[in-house]
């Protein structure tokens, strides 16, 4: 059921995070946010395929501070991103 969540913590608990929403039916996806907590070491998701970083997609959170960043469709689409099942194949982490 949508939406899709991931988050990490950092070493004193501050958190950042994907929340993909999708429609669930054909888990095309509609929208992600990213969410940073303010002082967080992270600043960026990243989705990967281990065997080939080059094709490594990053979304960063706010740098200055907490809060959230969006991504529509089409910016998810740009990045090779169209249904569910593209995230769910890949590795996530997350990147200072």
């Amino acid at each position: 059921m949508s939406p899709w969540l991931w988050q990490a913590s950092d070493y004193v608990g501050s958190v950042v995070s994907i929340s993909v929403a999708f429609n669930n039916t054909t888990q095309v996806l509609q929208s992600a946010t990213v969410h940073r907590d303010d002082g967080c070491l992270f600043h960026t998701i990243v989705l990967d395929v281990p065997s080939d970083q080059v094709k490594a997609k990053r979304l960063p959170a706010p740098i200055d501070g907490a809060g959230d960043r969006t991504y529509t469709k089409t910016q998810l689409n740009n990045q090779g991103l169209t249904v569910l099942a593209d995230i769910l194949a890949i590795q996530i982490t997350a990147e200072p």
